[in-house]
């Protein structure tokens, strides 16, 4: 068990989210008889791709996703695969790594409105 070291619990809610996201990758995985997807290995990955592509590939990064694509097409694990091609690409973004900004903006939201839901310059004609 971990903790999500915080008292709130509208951002406990938020924080939840990698973990809950991540428990259900392993259900899944599980029930599909695949080994449990490794989440930091997906990224480290992605991040290693990426440089490769960036520094061996500068001007061709088209082409490096293509070569991508076609190394990957045969790999048994289509899930993973299509993943790893997605995040590569910038198709998909994880947000994990955004949360706090996020739970940071929406407490500067809330802050700024009275308890009614008006923000607290509202004026009424």
């Amino acid at each position: 068990m971990q903790t999500l070291r915080t008292d709130s619990r509208s951002e406990a809610e938020i924080l939840k989210l990698p973990y809950v996201a991540e428990w259900k990758a392993l259900i899944k995985a599980a029930r599909s008889n695949r080994g449990p997807i490794n989440v930091q290995a997906i990224a480290d990955e992605v991040r290693l791709l990426r440089h490769e592509i960036q520094n061996k590939w500068r001007g061709y990064e088209d082409e490096a996703i293509l070569e991508l694509a076609d190394r990957l097409r045969d790999n048994p694990d289509k899930a993973y695969a299509d993943e790893l091609l997605s995040r590569v690409a910038g198709d998909w973004t994880p947000t994990d790594s955004f949360i706090e900004e996020w739970i940071a903006q929406a407490e500067f939201q809330s802050n700024r409105h009275s308890p009614s839901g008006l923000p607290s310059d509202a004026k009424f004609a």
